[in-house]
């Protein structure tokens, strides 16, 4: 203390991502603390939000003396942070606020410049790493991007999938590589129809409800403002992925504009999640017959992912014509050689007011031919020739897999006579494989069947 003016002598510095928080302690207690959020260049200069609270003699959680303001830096100097001085100063005198803002000037601006420290190459020896959370659609970083026209599914592929990621089932041919909690973080639709729509995936597949971690998050700010309250959302359930729904509406700027995209992946990036982001196509590729298909608006979009993929209605079906038939072309690959096309397969059953009661999933390879119907259909399977392939009733299956009986009796009678049998023994309904080739197939879905 000199002159009766508290001095900040060197402060602990945190850093997570592109927020730094700096703390002063006296007699063991931190008695300020200055958080400097969304540090971000533009042109010359580089910007933060910078937010300051007094703790001393005062409950932690005390309202910030100097709620958010920007503040802007260069390295031949600094400007903006002489307005959050004077502001402290008149709420708290007797503190040297000017010398704690030039250490904060300062260190921003060295931490950006800077940035990580070097990491010589092979030296964590990363074998066995998948670049895949859900082969072969999502990648395990950055964000992948999946687009196609209005109308065409892409926000309940998308759903199909977190519920995947979620709890393990392969929904889309093979289990997920990483399974845990996913943010759907949604800008174009109400929690109400996921929820729907969430159950009939659920009854398909008899994946129980109380199994799920799927959550979803209603935003209206682009996601360059709402990113430190995504990365909340995130780590509070511990997701392990994050949906855009979608890009356009996220982006919060002009489609076209090269600044505006850039920001939003790099908010992406910091929100410290793979993506998977949902994009639109543009009117030129929808009016091109034939040519490539492009997401809307600017080239960084595909630029800035590390997975892309276009969905397009496949004009001849497969079996049922009343199922949604969509091809799916990689069209970007960063890490690994660009992906053979998949065939998806969409089935909706409504009841009588239109709401979904099951939708039904299946995929296929670069052929277009669909395979069996995964899920529900495989984890019978699988547990019936575990058993031993004996008689089974639907109870003891319910008991067993966790799987409603009226979901596996539809299963069952799309299928009889292919992989299940039935029979009737006095009231009781029973079924078991058919005896071969089942048991092979069942041993080719268990090891990952089609993985390539």
């Amino acid at each position: 203390m000199a002159d009766g003016t508290i001095e900040f002598g060197e402060p602990e510095i945190h850093v997570d991502g592109m927020t730094f928080g700096f703390e002063w302690k006296r007699d063991g207690n931190v008695f300020v603390r200055i958080m400097a959020q969304d540090v971000r260049q533009d042109g010359e200069y580089i910007f933060a939000d910078c937010t300051v609270w007094w703790l001393l003699d005062q409950p932690m959680g005390v309202r910030p003396i100097m709620p958010k303001a920007q503040i802007k830096l260069n390295s031949g100097h600094s400007t903006g942070w002489s307005t959050v001085s004077r502001h402290c100063e008149k709420r708290i005198s007797g503190v040297d606020w000017t010398g704690a803002m030039t250490i904060v000037a300062d260190e921003c601006i060295t931490q950006f410049e800077e940035g990580s420290p070097n990491i010589r190459l092979g030296e964590e020896v990363s074998e066995g790493a998948n670049p895949f959370i859900l082969k072969p659609y999502i990648s395990a970083s950055g964000a992948t991007v999946m687009y196609g026209e209005g109308g065409i599914s892409k926000s309940l592929l998308a759903l199909a999938m977190s519920l995947s990621v979620s709890t393990g089932v392969p929904i889309f041919g093979q289990e997920p590589v990483v399974v845990g909690p996913v943010m759907y973080f949604d800008y174009e639709d109400d929690s109400s129809t996921h929820d729907r729509r969430l159950q009939a995936l659920c009854r398909s597949f008899g994946i129980p409800l109380d199994e799920v971690q799927v959550y979803h998050h209603a935003l209206v700010a682009s996601v360059t403002k709402s990113k430190r309250e995504m990365r909340k959302r995130a780590e509070e359930v511990g997701a392990v992925l994050g949906i855009l729904d979608s890009v356009g509406m996220g982006r919060g700027g002009s489609a076209i504009a090269a600044e505006d995209t850039i920001r939003m992946f790099r908010g992406l990036r910091e929100v410290g999640i793979p993506f998977l982001a949902i994009d639109h196509v543009s009117k030129k590729s929808k009016d091109e017959k034939g040519g490539d298909v492009d997401a809307y608006g600017s080239i960084y979009t595909m630029n800035s992912a590390r997975l892309g993929w276009s969905l397009t209605r496949q004009l001849t079906g497969h079996g049922d014509s009343d199922a949604i038939h969509l091809h799916a072309t990689n069209t970007k690959a960063n890490h690994i050689r660009k992906l053979p096309p998949q065939t998806i397969s969409i089935k909706y059953t409504n009841d009588e007011r239109g709401v979904p009661k099951t939708i039904d999933i299946e995929t296929g390879n670069e052929f277009g031919m669909l395979m069996p119907t995964v899920g529900t259909h495989q984890r019978m399977m699988m547990w019936i020739v575990g058993t031993g392939n004996e008689w089974q009733t639907y109870a003891d299956m319910e008991e067993e897999l966790g799987i409603p009986s009226t979901t596996m009796r539809s299963v069952v009678a799309r299928d009889e006579g292919r992989t299940f049998e039935t029979k009737k023994v006095g009231k009781r309904n029973l079924v078991r494989c058919v005896a071969s080739p089942v048991q092979q197939d069942a041993t080719d879905g268990a090891t990952g069947e089609d993985s390539e």
